[in-house]
């Protein structure tokens, strides 16, 4: 299995959109690490590069520059955001884009243009999206199956969640500020539910 590619934009400077995040110390950094058959992207203390961060331990998180410093300096590949005690959310469609042509498939465009002022971006791997807002609502974490979609599409929502998320940079459009998700979270939890699958033991997308 060749070293996976790493999809990102300039991680030192992110879309405006993101401001909220990066204020916060809650930044890791990640490596691709190979699990079996898979690759896996635990996070990692940017203080400490060979030493897992763990989401419910904000003595392992730092600011967004330091992971950024991490990456820099050739320790990770790249950095990622925590949202634990936060009130940011995310929706990640994965297995939905070719990463060589860029095309998205049409489960996933529905999905994005239900929430057209949300902040979303290509996923690390360059094979999923990841949509970023402001979700105050209820908890969930929760992955459902698309079966419509490539082998392994999916929807996985985040609100309340104690995980953390890779982030890229790779903005789609343009969100000047991030709106509230909360409604888009709330109909794929309904639109989805008869589809659900156990929450994958993945440390972050």
């Amino acid at each position: 299995m060749d070293y996976p590619k790493t999809h990102s934009g300039d991680l030192a400077d992110l879309p405006a959109a993101l401001n909220p995040l990066i204020v916060r110390d809650q930044w890791v950094s990640w490596r691709w690490i190979r699990n079996g058959q898979k690759w896996t992207k635990p996070p990692f203390r940017a203080d400490s590069p060979n030493q897992h961060a763990a989401c419910n331990n904000a003595a392992t998180w730092c600011p967004q520059h330091a992971a950024v410093a991490a990456v820099q300096a050739g320790q990770a590949d790249g950095v990622g955001f925590v949202l634990t005690g936060t009130n940011i959310g995310a929706i990640d469609l994965d297995d939905c884009r070719d990463p060589d042509t860029g095309e998205i498939d049409s489960w996933a465009k529905e999905i994005v243009l239900a929430a057209p002022n949300a902040y979303c971006e290509v996923t690390v791997s360059g094979t999923g999206l990841r949509i970023i807002g402001i979700a105050c609502g209820s908890a969930q974490h929760k992955r459902f199956a698309v079966n419509t979609g490539r082998p392994d599409a999916a929807i996985e929502v985040y609100r309340q969640a104690t995980r953390y998320i890779t982030v890229s940079g790779l903005e789609l459009g343009e969100c000047s500020e991030l709106p509230s998700i909360d409604a888009l979270v709330d109909d794929v939890v309904a639109r989805h539910h008869g589809n659900r699958r156990g929450a994958r033991k993945r440390k972050g997308v």
